[in-house]
């Protein structure tokens, strides 16, 4: 079962963590040294899956300001996807991808004001290619070339998911 919950923007204290308890040890599993890294957004959508009646992942995606501007080095506006995490118990039977095409509906469905979502990769572990991979498989791109950590997709291919094979079991 995947759950959206949405967090207007004053609600969210920056020095305290927003998590909900059961969904703190799966943050603190995914990035165990890493500070959420807000830009700034008019809320914040909590979408969580769920399975037994436990919390097993979760997506954390910001919505940008509707009062927003082009300017010259911003002259495209994005939903930013801050975070993706599976329990490591549950990784591999579809749950990330449930969670990734959710995030593309509650842009669709709830931010008429940006069309593109924007996934950055901070984490070199090793795996980084792996989630390249995994991310390209739902349309993102590298925004400024190969070696660009932020990486962008239209909201509507995200939410249609992942045409490349079905998830592993």
């Amino acid at each position: 079962m995947i759950a959206v919950e949405y967090l207007p923007f004053t609600d969210w204290d920056r020095n305290e963590r927003p998590y909900p308890p059961e969904v703190e040890p799966l943050r603190l599993q995914a990035f165990p040294s890493h500070d959420t890294i807000l830009i700034w957004p008019d809320g914040v959508y909590l979408i969580t899956a769920r399975t037994g009646g436990r919390t097993v992942g979760y997506a954390l995606l910001e919505e940008p300001p509707r009062d927003w501007s082009p300017t010259d080095d911003e002259p495209e506006q994005f939903a930013y996807l801050a975070e993706v995490a599976v329990d490591e118990a549950h990784r591999g039977g579809g749950i990330g991808t449930a969670l990734v095409q959710q995030v593309g509906r509650v842009v669709v469905d709830h931010m008429d004001h940006c069309d593109r979502i924007l996934a950055r990769f901070q984490f070199h572990d090793g795996q980084l290619e792996r989630r390249r991979q995994w991310f390209r498989s739902f349309g993102f791109v590298p925004l400024d070339g190969p070696d660009d950590s932020d990486w962008v997709a239209d909201d509507t291919r995200v939410a249609q998911g992942r045409g490349d094979r079905p998830p592993r079991r």
